[in-house]
């Protein structure tokens, strides 16, 4: 859909799966992570009769989108999340949070909604448990999901297509990883795991609840948790502060 999500305030606070996509390609500096911009925003949320799906960019003439997201829409997206009754991230916390609180020039709301209850960033909770990262194509192939497109494999071509007008492309690869998210979350919520396969084709199941508490899936609960100490194979062990420095930059 074009600006403005055409949620039924009526209904209760959705469950939702969020992601974005950058305007440009993301730095290896990761204190320059909050200048890439937004070009979109993708919602997931689930339905009585199955999974809809809604998207933030603003058309400008009924076939061009603007080139990224601009203060009103980043406001927007805000609202949206804070109208949730819980929104789940896949790397909320070190890219689209942060992203969210430059282009809304809304820092501290943002923070207020990125370290909450609301916020479900499940890297983080699986980074904080297991103390290396996983992609979100890894977390959700034995859900018989797959993670990119026929158009796109890689979230990384994204900006590239947005400023080459290959719009509708970008959009479905967005609407899709939104999709992955909810349905990884929803199966942690509901069965309390999911299963992964190692690069070595092992089967390893994942069960946060054995570390910590549901209640404590947050971020700001997470930042007190003592993090798993990362395998002796992670090149560069994992450092907490990576994730939430950006608060006080």
């Amino acid at each position: 859909m074009s600006h403005g999500c055409q949620f039924n305030r009526q209904e209760k606070p959705m469950i939702l799966g969020f992601d974005t996509e950058s305007a440009r390609l993301i730095p290896s500096n990761r204190h320059l992570i909050n200048t890439v911009g937004l070009t979109c925003a993708g919602f997931a949320w689930r339905m009585p009769d199955g999974v809809a799906t809604a998207t933030i960019p603003t058309i400008i003439d009924g076939e061009t989108y603007k080139p990224e997201l601009e203060r009103e829409e980043a406001n927007d997206i805000l609202t949206i999340l804070e109208g949730s009754e819980r929104f789940y991230t896949w790397g909320g916390m070190n890219f689209d949070m942060q992203v969210l609180a430059t282009v809304s020039e809304q820092k501290e709301r943002t923070v207020k909604l990125a370290l909450g209850e609301k916020h479900w960033d499940l890297h983080l909770l699986f980074i904080a448990t297991n103390g290396h990262f996983l992609s979100l194509g890894k977390a959700a192939e034995n859900l018989g999901l797959k993670k990119g497109t026929a158009d796109i494999k890689s979230g990384a071509l994204a900006p590239q297509m947005w400023a080459d007008g290959r719009y509708q492309e970008v959009l479905r690869y967005l609407t899709n990883d939104a999709l992955m998210t909810l349905l990884v979350g929803e199966h942690l919520s509901e069965l309390g795991h999911i299963t992964w396969n190692t690069k070595g084709g092992r089967e390893s199941v994942w069960t946060p609840s054995d570390s910590l508490s549901i209640l404590h899936w947050h971020p700001e609960a997470l930042y007190d948790f003592e993090w798993e100490p990362s395998p002796k194979w992670v090149k560069t062990p994992v450092d907490k502060n990576n994730f939430y420095d950006w608060i006080n930059r």
